[in-house]
């Protein structure tokens, strides 16, 4: 069977459409509560952080002057795949905090809040740890109070911020925009325009392996808010993708991001505000580099310049079939095996057989590997069709490939394409079973985009 996925995951690669597929485990995070929302979960170098509505001090809810569901960022330390319990992070702010943004190293945050105290739209503040405490959040983007600016994301050089924003010029509704040097005092905004963005609402920007998710609630969508992905190819953005189920529900699903083995997103298909996490259940292999299959002999009798060929004719039979009647003969055969070769000479005069001066077996023994077809170049957007197959005799037919991008996939055959120019080394693993015992077998190969 050839399954082929087109969606491109910064982890899986492919379209997964139910959360029993063995090549997942989708989950809700250990962060998520039965009385509390969670949401915007950032995993960091130590931990995590999100947003949550947890009580501080006492099992009631804190709320503000409208008795509104107080918002503030907690952090969690983790230990393997546990997260530990949830603690306040200490900002000194004065309403709610919404969306934000933490850098790898945890100690700073870009968030979302109101502009004032008093204010009905929003902005992005910053606050950094120093000395192990949180400084006074300052507004980033500033004389523009009159529109929303939230959804802050920074790229993983640092240099750009990506944010939502109402502001003037845009499609409608809540566009996504991009900042670079957004620590300057004049900062540059540039729509991300088609087809990210539309006449609906565009937020929870992040980016991971050069691929942009966010969430819209656009027409074409499950309902409610939906998670799409994106890519730039050749400095452009591409189709958008609507990421498929479990990712996307008839809810509002919202903020992705990946530690590079785990997706986490947020839902209220639950009916409050909660942290999923997709991670992928692939075998681990031991990988071999593919090593070119050459299957071809040259023959020849080595008593032949002894005899006069005008006087004598000569008849090879390979043991597969073909034969040949010259002195010397190239053949390549089409499987590996034992062949029975033989050479027989004929009197041209009487036409009578007076030898037989070659016969012996030929074995032909392949290196164990999986065979894999693609080409050895292929264009940064190609979408490359790869292929596998072995000659493995077992009771199993699941392939597993390592795209060499972070993406995965299983099947004989896939579809992918790729963002980003380089040399990428492709992986494929098996896992079949012999007489009830089992064996792994995993092939790699390199493939150039340009």
């Amino acid at each position: 069977m050839r399954n082929y996925c087109f969606l491109l995951f910064t982890l899986f690669g492919c379209t997964l459409h139910s959360q029993e597929s063995s090549i997942i485990t989708f989950q809700k995070c250990d962060v998520s509560s039965r009385l509390f929302s969670e949401y915007n979960f950032i995993t960091t170098k130590t931990g995590a952080f999100f947003v949550s509505d947890y009580a501080t001090v006492t099992s009631k809810k804190i709320v503000d002057s409208e008795y509104n569901n107080l918002t503030s960022i907690y952090y969690c330390s983790r230990k393997k795949k546990k997260f530990g319990t949830p603690r306040l992070v200490d900002i000194d702010f004065y309403n709610h905090i919404g969306s934000f943004y933490v850098n790898p190293e945890g100690n700073l945050i870009l968030f979302s809040g109101r502009q004032t105290e008093t204010a009905t739209t929003f902005g992005i503040f910053k606050t950094e740890k120093i000395r192990g405490i949180w400084s006074k959040p300052v507004l980033l983007i500033k004389n523009m109070e009159q529109f929303n600016f939230i959804d802050p994301f920074v790229s993983s050089g640092g240099d750009t911020l990506y944010f939502s924003s109402d502001m003037p010029g845009g499609k409608g509704g809540l566009d996504l925009y991009m900042a670079k040097d957004y620590n300057s005092d004049w900062i540059k905004f540039e729509n991300l325009g088609n087809p990210i963005n539309s006449d609906k609402n565009e937020r929870y920007p992040s980016i991971f392996n050069g691929v942009l998710y966010f969430s819209s609630n656009k027409s074409d969508g499950f309902g409610g808010f939906d998670l799409y992905s994106n890519s730039l190819i050749n400095g452009k953005y591409d189709k958008n993708v609507l990421l498929a189920e479990p990712f996307n529900s008839v809810h509002d699903d919202f903020k992705v991001i990946s530690d590079g083995k785990t997706f986490f997103f947020s839902s209220n298909r639950d009916g409050s505000d909660d942290v999923f996490e997709l991670t992928a259940n692939l075998p681990k292999f031991e990988c071999f580099s593919s090593i070119p299959v050459s299957r071809c002999f040259e023959f020849e009798d080595e008593y032949s310049d002894l005899k006069d060929s005008l006087q004598y004719s000569y008849m090879w039979s390979m043991g597969d079939g073909a034969t040949y009647d010259e002195i010397e003969v190239e053949h390549c055969y089409q499987k590996a095996g034992v062949f029975e070769v033989t050479l027989k000479i004929i009197d041209n005069q009487t036409n009578q057989m007076i030898s037989q001066e070659t016969s012996y077996e030929l074995e032909i023994i392949d290196p164990v590997q999986l065979e894999l077809d693609f080409p050895q170049e292929a264009f940064a957007g190609d979408i490359i069709d790869f292929k596998v197959s072995d000659e493995t005799l077992a009771d199993s037919s699941t392939y597993y490939w390592d795209l060499g991008d972070g993406s995965f996939n299983i099947g004989e055959a896939v579809l992918h394409k790729y963002q980003k120019t380089g040399l990428y080394t492709i992986s494929v693993g098996r896992v079949y079973y012999l007489n009830g015992e089992e064996f792994r077998i995993c092939t790699s190969k390199e493939l150039k985009i340009q």
